[in-house]
């Protein structure tokens, strides 16, 4: 089990998709509460943000957002490589690997 609690971020059907991939590519128990997708509104204070983000997708219409990375570099409007702030320490690096393989094979730019 990790601790790491990671986001994928995308259009409905690109989400229903590559979700049993990554069930099965990624080693989610298909009986987790959080293995569902379900619809972003954006609206709520916990929701992920621009600067959660750890990987776009697919021309920036899908993304991985990690809950307690802040990388605050996302805001500015031409970053540079060293305001990007490393990822935290307990970060579960294994899953992460996973799931931007898995989610970078899954969802192509042009069908």
């Amino acid at each position: 089990s990790t601790g790491s609690v990671f986001h994928c971020i995308a259009d409905n059907s690109t989400a229903q998709a590559v979700l049993p991939i990554l069930r099965a590519n990624c080693g989610f128990n298909t009986d987790a509460l959080s293995a569902v997708s379900f619809a972003y509104t954006g609206t709520n204070v916990s929701d992920p943000s621009p600067v959660d983000a750890v990987q776009y997708f697919r021309a920036s219409s899908a993304v991985l957002t990690l809950e307690g990375y802040n990388n605050t570099a996302e805001l500015s409007p031409a970053p540079h490589l060293s305001d990007f702030i490393p990822l935290p320490m307990d970060t579960d690096t294994t899953l992460l690997a996973c799931l931007n393989t898995t989610i970078g094979a899954s969802i192509l730019l042009v069908d």
